[in-house]
């Protein structure tokens, strides 16, 4: 089987080929199977929209204990609207 005249990769494939099974045995087919009955789905629903409702509630709570701060004021209210000179400014 093994001739110091091959190829590596001819040895290899050699090898390979003689160790896999011919025919290649095939797949075989599950039987098909219904996944979720209507209760089932409709449970899985209502678990759904439980943990959503959940979540939502522990949102609303926590956002509760947190106080809402005022947005910032700007220290002088007349400096937007003054004209601001865009020319660059050069040190002599």
């Amino acid at each position: 089987m093994w001739n110091e005249q091959m190829d590596i990769d001819q040895q290899l494939t050699r090898y390979f080929h003689a160790e896999t099974p011919n025919p290649w045995p095939g797949c075989p087919i599950p039987r098909r199977r219904r996944f979720m009955t209507k209760i089932t789905h409709r449970i899985v629903r209502y678990a759904i929209a439980a943990s959503l409702a959940a979540l939502l509630v522990g949102y609303l709570s926590l956002a509760h204990f947190f106080p809402r701060e005022a947005p910032a004021q700007l220290e002088n209210q007349g400096m937007i609207s003054k004209k601001l000179d865009a020319r660059p400014v050069f040190p002599r």
